[in-house]
């Protein structure tokens, strides 16, 4: 989530100068966009998205603790018409309170458990369905130390089931540490090389069993613009680090959320959505596809 001044967003949007609806960088085909809109009070600041592997169902977070459950319909190429969605659903927390968490990360095990990192007690939890308890994991060790409403923003699962968590800012401008809770336990495995201009919002694990990691860059007069990166992971190491889109400032909003997942034939698609900071007139909800160029080889993929 970006903290911002009102006067620091309007200068951002309407001084900057325009630029072409192209990316700066990309080896990705983009699909389309969709802005989403349901007239309730609590919809927006989304930060997170979760698409299920049919490419339509999909759940959405909100950073005030808040989730969305939908469905995309699409047309003969694969881009967005329209959403449907049921009600914005508060998280609540033990003995059904209402939770009040700065809710960030979001991903989806095969069982359905929906698991949720939020950036100010830095903490991860979990809830078998919407509407349910969430329930904590155990505290990160050293989290203390993480920066307040700059901690977990990304949250990812591996096809094995453990759970990824990257700080948004953590306290290094080269390296982005990888925490990882696996086999009951907290380990920080290795680190990712980071840009400092860029900030960590979003993860998850392609089909093909790499790692995604979206970024964030934002200036005051300039707006914002995103990367993805791509990285092939170990258990002891993250390495072949790969580029696949980075946008000029002011293409898109400020992109928070990502999904990767597999077509019906075989191409992986990048949903992404935008945190319009519950500032509707000024900001939207746009849900942002790429493709990418290559359909899957399976056996190459997990060699």
């Amino acid at each position: 989530m970006l903290k911002r001044s009102g006067i620091a967003l309007i200068a951002a949007l309407l001084i900057a100068p325009s630029v072409l609806a192209e990316s700066v960088t990309s080896r990705l085909d983009f699909v389309g966009s969709f802005r989403w809109r349901i007239e309730d009070p609590a919809f927006g600041g989304f930060s997170a998205i979760e698409v299920k592997d049919d490419g339509e169902g999909f759940y959405a977070l909100s950073d005030r603790s808040s989730l969305v459950e939908g469905r995309f319909e699409r047309d003969e190429k694969g881009r967005i018409t329209s959403v449907t969605s049921g009600p914005v659903t508060p998280l609540t927390l033990k003995g059904g309170k209402r939770a009040k968490l700065d809710s960030e990360g979001l991903a989806l095990s095969p069982d359905g458990t929906l698991w949720i990192s939020e950036e100010t007690r830095h903490r991860v939890y979990g809830s078998r369905t919407p509407g349910q308890e969430l329930v904590p994991l155990p505290p990160v060790p050293g989290s203390e130390k993480l920066i307040r409403n700059k901690s977990f923003e990304a949250l990812a699962m591996d096809e094995k089931g453990a759970l990824y968590t990257f700080p948004e800012n953590p306290q290094s401008d080269t390296e982005l540490p990888v925490y990882r809770f696996k086999s009951g336990k907290w380990t920080i495995p290795y680190s990712l090389r980071r840009d400092p201009e860029w900030l960590a919002v979003a993860a998850d694990f392609g089909p093909d069993g790499r790692l995604y990691l979206l970024e964030r860059g934002f200036g005051r007069l300039s707006g914002f613009r995103s990367r993805i990166r791509s990285f092939a992971v170990t258990d002891i190491s993250a390495g072949d680090e790969q580029v696949l889109l980075q946008t000029p400032f002011r293409q898109y909003g400020n992109l928070e959320g990502l999904s990767v997942w597999e077509d019906g034939e075989g191409y992986l698609v990048f949903t992404m959505i935008s945190d319009d900071n519950f500032l509707p007139l000024l900001l939207n909800t746009d849900i942002v596809e790429y493709r990418s160029r290559e359909a899957l080889d399976r056996h190459a993929s997990r060699e």
